[in-house]
């Protein structure tokens, strides 16, 4: 296992599941982005967080580039991202994960 800001990710990126098969509640009634309320996702904050960014690191290592941004790197502000949609899908403002 790798570790990144205190999260340990998966070191297969191959063993990750994603969406549904990882128990993820995807859409339940929401169409088009609209709010559907409060939900329960079936990982947790971290659990997802480390998902996504095995992605990612998959990702840079088949040649995609990691330029900085603002300070900050691909895989920093993939991190960010997921964290921002995984509380958005929790509040009902992201349809599914």
């Amino acid at each position: 296992m790798d570790e990144f800001a205190g999260i340990e990710l998966p070191s297969d990126p191959q063993a990750s599941t994603r969406g549904a098969a990882a128990g993820l509640v995807s859409d339940p009634g929401g169409a088009n982005g609209a709010q559907v309320g409060a939900r329960r996702p079936g990982l947790t904050e971290d659990e997802y967080v480390a998902q996504e960014l095995v992605v990612i690191l998959a990702y840079i290592e088949r040649g995609a580039s990691n330029v900085k941004v603002k300070g900050r790197d691909r895989l920093a502000r993939s991190e960010a991202y997921a964290r921002w949609r995984y509380q958005a899908f929790c509040r009902g403002e992201v349809a599914r994960l």
